[in-house]
């Protein structure tokens, strides 16, 4: 077991953060937590599979869940997608100030925002980042929008992860959920997917986040994986 620097993460919040890949066949010692502070770091990342057993040893050092992540994939199926002429492909460089908030509201239980430590926006500036990126085409191949009367209201960003289409935000606009939005942005990715050579398509979410949960259960995900990530600050 070892730590890995982040060098982005390092770069992005002005001190150095590592991670920690502490799955079954790791060995947990804290003389790595000795070792972390020696060599300066601030923040590490802990990840662990959902059944760990040494998760109570990872506790004791003072660490936080704050992410149990799920990742749910499916088999892209057969036959006609079904979406209307309001799903559009999103080919600005740069959000709209609607989509920027979109991203935001996905990530309503992300790490960066459920851990109280961040105090300088940090979430808000690392989606900011993150859907830039996406619309720039850097980290997502395609970027999907509903339009409704002038406006973004459903987002979606679509690229690659471990050999399989990834879907790396979905949002909907509270005013319009229930309205079957979601679901054609995810009929749309399930076209984009297949002819950027894909059989498979993923997702990750928070556990905490039932609603998507429950959303993509019923669009026809299941569960691939659950990882915890706690948080350690020295």
């Amino acid at each position: 077991m070892s730590i890995t620097f982040l060098s982005w993460d390092s770069d992005f919040f002005g001190y150095k953060v590592g991670q920690v890949l502490l799955h079954k066949e790791a060995s947990f010692s804290e003389k790595w937590i000795d070792t972390a502070r020696k060599e300066g770091y601030k923040l590490l990342y802990i990840r662990c599979d959902s059944d760990n057993a040494q998760e109570i040893q990872i506790e004791h050092t003072g660490a936080t869940l704050v992410d149990e992540k799920v990742t749910f994939c499916q088999r892209i199926p057969e036959g006609t997608f079904e979406y209307t002429s309001s799903v559009v492909l999103y080919e600005e460089e740069s959000p709209t100030p609607d989509i920027l908030q979109l991203a935001l509201d996905s990530g309503i239980y992300s790490r960066f925002k459920v851990d109280k430590n961040f105090k300088n926006n940090e979430f808000e500036r690392l989606y900011e980042v993150w859907i830039k990126n996406s619309t720039q085409k850097k980290i997502a191949k395609h970027v999907i929008i509903y339009q409704k009367e002038g406006r973004a209201v459903g987002l979606l960003t679509l690229g690659e992860k471990n050999n399989r289409a990834d879907i790396g935000i979905l949002a909907v606009n509270a005013q319009y959920r229930g309205e079957g939005i979601g679901k054609q942005l995810v009929q749309k990715s399930f076209e984009l997917s297949l002819q950027m050579g894909h059989t498979y398509l993923q997702v990750v979410t928070q556990k905490a986040n039932q609603n998507a949960c429950r959303f993509y259960e019923k669009v026809g995900f299941s569960v691939d994986s659950i990882e915890h990530i706690y948080h350690l600050w020295l």
